[in-house]
């Protein structure tokens, strides 16, 4: 027998054992003892594992319940190869390892391919985007939002419309900060566009073609860059001009279109900037038809054009009263008024006076009130209240020739009292007499109304205070 193991032992190739569990019936066909196997099978019937598998032509299946199949081939764990209805299965994972999960027959497919196949897709909604919402879950959009990338539109007017800056008729769009679309609001009819620091704006033509923009501002207001005209009416108030940065060679006409010395505009402007030289607040408008004309050099207001001047306006009857007690005004008026007209910073006075039935003579010097609303500018020319007579000068307050004829004549001219009020001063020459004395006209004789005679005109040029040349 050890001579038989030692002889198969050392022949067999030629030998081949099969220490088969499963059955395999009659499927091997009989070979001799010492007849080499062929190096293929021919099966002629299923082969089992006497249990649930089983192996028949190119088909390998299972008997269980389940209809599962596990594969195990490291030890570590099985592989299940499931039917259809199975929620767990095989499917190739990153590191292409035959692994089971539980996912769905439609999972796997995308696991896999890692593409959705439209077959496995709902028919949806024509026309709509499909959304994903990072988690896994799928809707859609008929127009793809503004926070999506889209416009929520569905035509390309609304698209546009939906992300342009523009809000009403008119505006445009120009590039602000980066280039980012900016609204620019629409200007006045004949304006045009021009850059202002580096920025479209909307502006007057500086060649003066196209009309005029011209406003009108009765109460407390600011100006702005589309201003070119701006008539100030109304009661007093203050206009605020605006930046003079930015706007180089704009120019702005303001004019006084009220009607009364009471109407008085103030001109402010914008961090401190100055107008010809004047300080914000310090300059204002006063008198009907001034014109102020000023230009923008990029940092301030330079004035290019004034008007001041004005035709002779009527003051109404003239005001008198005295140092002590106030005359009484004659009856037989043939004059009484009073007129003035600006020209540059100074106002001329003209008064005329006469009366035919004596009035009542009052006391001390007689005094004449400047126009309401008009005031001495005093830092200018200085006022005189000191008594008058005896020699006495005072040429430096010398206003204007003045006269007054009564019992005696007084010719000579008129003298700042105060900042309201002038008086007149001059040499008394007695009718038929030969001597000359300086005096003034007051209720002791001269220009005395309380004789039945009286007749003076009053002639000033004085500066007014706040009033710009």
């Amino acid at each position: 027998m050890d001579r038989l193991k030692s002889y198969l032992k050392s022949h067999a190739k030629f030998i081949t054992v099969f220490f088969l569990t499963a059955s395999v019936a009659s499927a091997v066909t009989t070979k001799k003892f010492f007849e080499p196997v062929q190096s293929t099978v021919s099966l002629t019937a299923p082969i089992t594992n006497g249990g649930n598998l089983r192996l028949q032509s190119n088909t390998l299946s299972s008997t269980d319940t389940n209809g599962n199949i596990i594969l195990d081939p490291n030890g570590s764990g099985g592989v299940v190869l499931t039917d259809q209805t199975a929620t767990t299965v095989p499917y190739l994972d990153a590191n292409k390892k035959l692994v089971s999960s539980a996912v769905t027959p439609t999972e796997l497919d995308y696991l896999h391919s890692g593409g959705l196949p439209r077959s496995l897709l709902a028919t949806g909604t024509a026309d709509h985007v499909i959304i994903n919402n990072g988690s896994g879950a799928l809707s859609s959009e008929a127009n793809l939002a503004i926070s999506r990338g889209g416009t929520g539109a569905g035509t390309k007017a609304a698209a546009f419309d939906a992300l342009s800056p523009m809000s009403a008729s008119g505006d445009i769009i120009y590039g602000g900060a980066s280039g980012t679309g900016t609204r620019l609001a629409k200007g006045s009819d004949g304006q045009v566009l021009k850059l202002s620091s580096g920025l479209p704006v909307w502006s007057t033509d500086a060649t003066g073609s196209g009309t005029a923009n011209v406003e009108s501002i009765s109460s407390t207001d600011s100006t702005d860059a589309n201003n070119q005209i701006v008539l100030l009416s109304g009661a007093s108030f203050t206009l605020t001009l605006h930046t003079a940065v930015g706007n180089t060679g704009q120019i702005l006409d303001i004019i006084h279109s009220g009607t009364s010395l009471t109407q008085v505009y103030t001109l402010d402007t914008t961090s401190g900037q100055t107008i010809g030289g004047v300080a914000s607040g310090a300059y204002a408008l006063y008198t009907n038809g001034e014109l102020l004309k000023i230009v923008s050099d990029g940092s301030n207001w330079v004035i290019i054009g004034r008007k001041t001047d004005t035709d002779w306006v009527d003051a109404g009857a003239i005001t008198i009263t005295a140092t002590t007690t106030n005359p009484t005004k004659g009856t037989g008026t043939t004059r009484d008024q009073s007129w003035w007209r600006r020209q540059g910073r100074d106002v001329l006075l003209k008064y005329q006076y006469q009366h035919t039935v004596a009035g009542a003579a009052g006391s001390g010097d007689y005094l004449f009130a400047l126009p309401a609303n008009i005031t001495a500018d005093t830092t200018m020319i200085p006022v005189y209240t000191a008594a008058v007579g005896g020699g006495t000068s005072r040429s430096s307050n010398n206003l204007g020739y003045s006269q007054c004829a009564g019992s005696a004549g007084l010719f000579g001219f008129s003298s700042l009292y105060d900042s309201t009020k002038v008086r007149i001063i001059g040499a008394v020459t007695p009718f038929g007499a030969g001597n000359t004395v300086l005096d003034h006209a007051d209720s002791a004789g001269n220009c005395n109304f309380g004789n039945a005679a009286v007749n003076l005109n009053i002639n000033a040029r004085i500066p007014v205070s706040g009033w710009q040349p």
